[in-house]
Order: structure tokens, then sequence, then C-alpha cells
């Protein structure tokens, strides 16, 4: 799932970056707007996620490092 989340910052990352012409028009416009409000809710529902699974990851990760820990004093 953490790979899924990387590739799919990468094409966020993308599109954000190539930009999009400004609209001329006020009902444009608005859909721009409602555009970009989504898309800023879906990326920091995303970014919580991720925050969430490496959190995890690093608990998982001290509990490994504490469990050879032990398992080299015995």
């Amino acid at each position: 799932q953490l790979q899924e989340l990387t590739v799919w910052a990468k094409e966020a990352e993308n599109l954000i970056s190539t930009g999009q012409k400004l609209a001329l028009f006020p009902e444009e416009a608005q859909i721009q707007i409602a555009e970009m409000r989504k898309s800023q809710t879906d990326i920091l529902s995303r970014r919580a996620k991720m925050h969430l699974q490496v959190e995890e990851m690093t608990s998982d990760l001290t509990d490994i490092e504490t469990e050879d820990g032990e398992v080299l004093k015995t």
C-alpha cells in the first residue's frame, strides 16, 4: 500500500507541476476551484494515511530490533 501511495504522490506532483491555464469565465473558474479543493482534500487524506503507515513501520522496526537484541543476549 505504501508503494501505491508513493506512485500516486508522484503522479499528483507531475499534475501540479505541469500547471493549468486559468479559466477566463466565472463558470470555468468555479469548476477549477472545485477540482482544486477536491485535490487538496485527497492530498490531505492520503498524507494522513502515509503518516500512519510510516508510524506503523517505525514501530514494527523498533519491535524487530528489540527482539533481535534479546536473541543476541541469550
